[in-house]
């Protein structure tokens, strides 16, 4: 009985996959069961159940923003060729982008990332433009990049700075995230210290102000050994 029911299983999985059991059908598209059916309805996402569509809310505080809500007020942006072909430290992000180092202030913001991009042959970077969006507990970044595949062939690692001023930082657990272009993202392993973001790896000074603190795995990591002068 046990194979005669497995048996079974087996040739419903197949039929639903040739025939499409259990489908969903929008805007003249077929979607399989447990698919996302982008567009189907406004501040939902959606998925087909079982040949029907169920949807849920999007809480718009976590919903990635759109392309035209980011902006270049108040920021500059540096890239700069590091070195050809990937480096191993980006292997382990699903973006091939890290977040080197956060440094916040008062009334600005710098953010370095490296990440993969394609070259040209003399070692030029692609032109790209960065632009970030911010919301009250999230710090979107971007850049959006010429990938010409005539003109950039070659695999490289490139360093890209971001400087964001003129905005108010009031010391809240602020997450920062790069999104690309396709709508994913990585976010940045953060640690929230004295008032300051800094990102994983970065050093800093303890609060006693001679001690040293560095960023490991969102965890502020500090040295007790240094007798602070009153």
């Amino acid at each position: 009985m046990l194979f005669v029911f497995f048996g079974g299983f087996l040739v419903y999985i197949s039929l639903d996959k040739v025939l499409g059991i259990n489908s969903c059908k929008f805007n003249d598209q077929s979607f399989a069961a447990g698919s996302e059916i982008p567009g189907y309805k406004q501040g939902f996402t959606c998925n087909c159940e079982g040949g029907e569509v169920t949807c849920v809310k999007v809480d718009t505080d976590t919903a990635k923003p759109t392309l035209d809500k980011f902006t270049r007020k108040n920021l500059t942006v540096k890239p700069k060729y590091l070195v050809g072909g990937l480096k191993d430290t980006l292997d382990s992000f699903v973006l091939k982008t890290r977040f080197v180092s956060v440094s916040t202030k008062a009334k600005s913001i710098d953010i370095t990332i490296e990440q993969h991009q394609k070259c040209s042959a003399d070692s030029r970077i692609p032109i790209q433009v960065g632009m970030y969006y911010l919301t009250k507990d999230t710090l979107y970044i971007t850049n959006v990049i010429n990938n010409s595949p005539t003109n950039y062939v070659l695999d490289c690692t490139v360093s890209v700075h971001y400087r964001i001023t003129d905005w108010d930082y009031d010391g809240r657990d602020l997450d920062i995230v790069y999104l690309d272009d396709s709508g994913q993202i990585e976010k940045a392993s953060l640690c929230y210290y004295e008032k300051n973001i800094y990102a994983n790896g970065d050093i800093y000074s303890a609060s006693d102000k001679c001690n040293i603190c560095s960023c490991q795995d969102g965890v502020s990591k500090c040295s007790n050994d240094r007798v602070c002068k009153q």
